[in-house]
């Protein structure tokens, strides 16, 4: 299925590796501008550099979703670059390796944070 994203802008959270990262690969491909995001700057802007190779347009958007501050910042730079956001990937994601009976009040609030 053939899916034209021309002139869309799409922000992809959890952008720097593994699904969030192949996301913003094929949401590029199909001529989406993309911010790639995640806490993990060097793993993000190797993503867009990546896609920016392939002639598509991508940025690294450093910020944590858990943090308001973070996020709104996040939403100015993606504003000001490519304007408003047409597709958000929520794809940012923290994982226990406890049982779901050991994992604590603190530690469960931090994976709904996210």
């Amino acid at each position: 299925m053939q899916i034209d994203l021309d002139g869309r802008v799409a922000l992809v959270t959890g952008g720097g590796r593994g699904i969030g990262a192949a996301t913003a690969r094929l949401l590029a491909e199909a001529g989406a501008r993309v911010i790639v995001a995640a806490r993990s700057a060097d793993e993000i802007e190797a993503v867009a550099g990546e896609i920016r190779q392939t002639g598509a347009r991508a940025e690294a958007g450093p910020g944590d979703v858990s943090d308001a501050d973070s996020i709104a910042r996040l939403h100015a730079a993606a504003g000001a670059r490519f304007g408003t956001v047409d597709i958000l990937v929520s794809n940012a994601g923290i994982a226990s390796s406890a049982p779901l009976g050991r994992v604590g009040l603190e530690e469960w609030n931090g994976l709904l944070a996210v």
